[in-house]
């Protein structure tokens, strides 16, 4: 049952660790617990069949990335281990402290990856920009050589519970049980909870029926907070439940996205809603 007190959940989007927000990029919504702070947004695209590029290609993309987005970015390439395969890698990544973004382009499941990793971003809207920004830049060396087969995009979330232990706070509060009643599994050090989503059948549109995946643990650097991980991905890779056996879900092939490559932050604010509808009030008990 939740607890009488009702709690104000604070997402601040300042530096982590910084007990002076006034600088920060704020917004207050009641959620849960104490504050919330994003940890890594990332999206990722897969095209079939792969395609080559070059060193020069992928330099002359690192340099656009640098004058528009990451002025101190590093570039690596990687070539092919061998003539005629595809198995090339880039990666382009900029630090600053904690927070940090690393492009990644290679070979991943049978297609091309590009993927981008937002760690500790400034803001939300900041993440979704650059990821917009950086996708513009690159999309021009491959979409004309090959087709999107598979979109996806996954936030990392630390949200604080207020309370002394966010396991217990996990178990006993929100899911009823109490931490004695594990020890016929053993010593249990570390309780979560993982789910899989699977997509509504019927006709797929831009953001319609996402296969997703939602990860509520523990964090284990900080034990009065919760980490929730949220992937969705919409394609080749869809995945769908199995009629008649219930908790079993199939991949389904569907091909390319006929409706063409959506800017990344179209899939991110899908799972930013997702959290703020589906897995936020049941962390407040609401559901």
């Amino acid at each position: 049952m939740w607890p009488a007190v009702r709690l104000l959940y604070r997402v601040c989007y300042g530096v982590p660790g910084e007990t002076d927000t006034s600088k920060a990029s704020t917004k207050e919504m009641v959620v849960f617990g104490m504050h919330s702070k994003y940890r890594h947004l990332v999206h990722a695209f897969i095209y079939g069949p792969p395609v080559q590029i070059t060193r020069e290609q992928g330099s002359s993309l690192s340099d656009k990335i640098a004058r528009e987005f990451l002025p101190r970015a590093s570039f690596q390439y990687f070539p092919p281990s061998e003539p005629g395969k595809h198995d090339f890698k880039i990666s382009i990544q900029e630090k600053d402290g904690r927070r940090s973004v690393a492009i990644t382009v290679g070979l991943m499941q049978g297609g091309l990856r590009f993927l981008v990793d937002q760690a500790w971003p400034e803001s939300f809207k900041v993440a979704c920009d650059n990821a917009d920004g950086i996708a513009r830049l690159f999309t021009p060396l491959v979409e004309a050589r090959t087709e999107l087969q598979l979109a996806e995009a996954r936030l990392r979330v630390q949200v604080g519970t207020d309370t002394p232990s966010a396991q217990t706070y996990l178990l006993e509060i929100l899911l009823g049980k109490k931490a004695q009643e594990l020890s016929g599994l053993g010593n249990v050090a570390h309780f979560g909870i993982k789910y899989d989503v699977a997509p509504t059948p019927g006709p797929i549109g831009p953001l319609d029926a996402p296969f997703r995946q939602v990860t509520i643990e523990p964090l284990r650097e900080e034990n009065t907070s919760l980490y929730v991980e949220a992937m969705s991905n919409w394609g080749r890779l869809l995945a769908e439940a199995v009629p008649g056996q219930p908790g079993t879900i199939k991949a389904v092939p569907n091909g390319p996205l006929t409706f063409g490559v959506r800017p990344p932050s179209e899939y991110l604010k899908d799972i930013e809603k997702y959290l703020e509808a589906k897995v936020y009030p049941f962390l407040r008990g609401d559901t």
